[in-house]
């Protein structure tokens, strides 16, 4: 059956209905961490993990946390805490952006050797399948001179 792909309303419901997937997705893993943190077995950082996901899960709560985050945030910043970049000394930015570059260095790095792993695994895989070919296993066989 094909998809017919629509624009304007059509759009609407697909961002709808990605976003209701992933409400289900996440009601899914707070109830999995639920359950392991009635075993016992969850860390601190488990339990704070599958709290957020919770909380994610009910739109008013989400939106309380938020706006719990901006005042936070505000506050923060009126104290003198936290700096923006246009608030910053030469010295200070280049400090920060040395520290996000090698952040990210970091991540790429990590997000590629997780996609060689998953690579390698789907190469094994084929390999156990396809060893030889059916024209070369069934085709003209060659003869060594000697």
């Amino acid at each position: 059956m094909s998809r017919i792909i629509l624009r304007g309303a059509g759009r609407q419901e697909r961002v709808k209905e990605r976003q209701e997937n992933a409400r289900k997705e996440r009601v899914k893993k707070a109830k999995q961490s639920a359950a392991a943190r009635k075993k016992g077995k969850s860390s601190r950082a488990e339990y704070f993990k599958a709290r957020r996901e919770r909380i994610k899960c009910d739109p008013e709560q989400y939106e309380k946390m938020k706006q719990v985050e901006r005042e936070r945030w505000h506050r923060r910043k009126n104290d003198g805490k936290v700096k923006t970049v246009g608030e910053m000394t030469r010295r200070e930015k280049k400090a920060v952006r040395e520290t996000r570059k090698a952040s990210a260095a970091k991540y790429y790095l990590k997000k590629k050797e997780a996609k060689q792993k998953r690579k390698s695994t789907n190469e094994d895989q084929q390999e156990v399948k396809f060893n030889e070919s059916r024209q070369k296993a069934t085709g003209r066989k060659k003869i060594e001179k000697k």
